[in-house]
């Protein structure tokens, strides 16, 4: 919903203030899927090493929570992050 480029601000306010509160709570599962929206968020600003360190951080989170689904997004947005960062890396050569 925030994601289009004009609003990634507001994307991001929401989705720190849904970490925040899943922190309060103690809540892993809350955690997980919060950062993995924060990190997608930072990929479409174009912040590829916040995106990265929100994406670590949730897969720690999933692990926490036991969550197979939670789990499956982390690996897979730590893969995607780490491809795009390599295919950005070759265009500088």
């Amino acid at each position: 919903m925030h994601q289009r480029r004009s609003d990634l601000a507001g994307a991001l306010l929401h989705h720190r203030l849904d970490l925040r509160l899943s922190r309060e709570r103690g809540d892993a599962l809350g955690r997980a899927r919060a950062l993995a929206n924060l990190g997608e968020t930072h990929e479409a600003a174009e912040e590829g090493d916040r995106a990265a360190e929100c994406y670590e951080e949730g897969l720690q989170a999933a692990m926490e929570a036991d969550d197979a689904g939670s789990k499956i997004r982390a690996f897979e947005n730590l893969g995607e992050g780490r491809y795009r960062h390599c295919l950005a890396s070759r265009r500088d050569f």
